[in-house]
């Protein structure tokens, strides 16, 4: 199926793209006080500041970080010590911010669905790939460390 091949930073940009759009047609703002603009503007970062440990740890091992390629190596230390996902985790904090830094509320409700969509076509596709791949070493993993947080 094509939805578990997608990048998931296309979901991202689909749900950012029907995010504006909704936003132009039917306006839902969240509040702009100066906390929640930094509080979005720190996630923004925070997202960013995770995935160059993600990127290093895939070279580090030698294994494709694109998912329509088979894995090579199981990742479990640095930022996979604390989530089984943390680019999908980073992509969404920082989509996240964005929605709240442009006070878009249908960027929140977008989100939302974006990370539901990656659990249910990628996410899963890869844990089975990792089972069938890295057998007991991976479900030794899997049970150590949770999908998301």
């Amino acid at each position: 199926m094509i939805l578990q091949r997608t990048p998931p930073p296309l979901y991202f940009l689909a749900a950012l793209i029907i995010g504006v759009g909704a936003n132009i047609l039917f306006p839902l703002r969240i509040g702009s006080q100066d906390w929640l603009v930094y509080s979005g503007w720190g996630m923004i970062v925070a997202g960013i500041l995770v995935m160059p440990s993600v990127l290093l740890s895939f070279r580090g091992a030698s294994t494709p970080f694109d998912v329509r390629r088979d894995p090579t190596a199981l990742l479990v230390t640095g930022p996979y010590r604390l989530s089984r996902n943390p680019s999908y985790l980073a992509l969404l904090i920082s989509y996240m911010g964005i929605g709240i830094v442009l006070g878009n509320a249908w960027m929140l409700l977008t989100g939302i669905l974006a990370i539901v969509l990656v659990d249910v076509f990628v996410v899963r596709n890869e844990e089975r790939q990792l089972e069938v791949v890295f057998g007991d070493t991976y479900l030794a993993y899997k049970s150590r460390v949770r999908r998301w947080l």
